[in-house]
């Protein structure tokens, strides 16, 4: 844990002496199936492991005072998992019970979001119990900001938004737009024409 918070300092420092104010972590989400090749961004397959490597990056990086020099906002990365597809692919939809995602993914982002108060995190591509993640009241609102009282922002994936296109969820760019910002993405971080372009067309 030491050198957590030593590479996550520097990180801060860094990027904050080149005028970054936030920056996307590792995947702080514990490694559940081998097939997903994206296991390469994971720190460990052990829950407490990640949840403590999780708080400890946010100590690290952002900090408790953001007018520090050499700290910077955390966007700690993908809420609230992607690591168990079932088919072992990458965007691979999850059926996790109820208690897997309260016992196996969700104690990282207490960790990181409700005890040390990160400040930005992005949503995961895939859909859990068939609601994909950019669309979920449940995820993004009642249990990040009601239950953990997240107070930040919430970032897409890259393309992350027009995934509800492909769980055929929406009929065009337009309605994926209004539906993620609604369920409480706030950012859109790639040029989808979802985020950029049709959605003011919907305020």
């Amino acid at each position: 844990m030491d050198l957590v918070r030593r590479i996550y300092s520097a990180i801060g420092k860094e990027g904050r002496a080149t005028g970054v104010h936030m920056l996307c972590t590792i995947v702080i989400e514990p490694n559940r199936d081998p097939r997903l090749g994206r296991n390469q961004e994971g720190y460990s397959e052990d829950t407490y492991m990640c949840s403590q490597i999780a708080g400890n990056i946010v100590n690290a990086m952002q900090g408790y005072d953001l007018t520090e020099k050499d700290k910077i906002v955390t966007a700690l990365s993908h809420f609230p998992g992607q690591s168990e597809p079932t088919s072992g692919l990458e965007r691979g939809a999850l059926n996790i019970t109820e208690r897997k995602l309260r016992e196996v993914f969700l104690p990282p982002w207490i960790a990181g979001v409700k005890n040390q108060g990160a400040l930005a995190l992005m949503a995961t591509y895939p859909a859990i119990d068939n609601v994909p993640v950019h669309s979920s009241d449940k995820l993004l609102k009642n249990i990040l900001r009601d239950e953990m009282g997240f107070k930040g922002i919430v970032l897409s994936e890259g393309m992350g938004i027009s995934t509800l296109m492909d769980e055929h969820m929406v009929a065009n760019e337009k309605e994926a737009g209004q539906v993620a910002v609604m369920a409480g993405v706030d950012v859109g971080i790639s040029m989808e024409d979802s985020y950029l372009g049709k959605l003011p067309g919907k305020v």
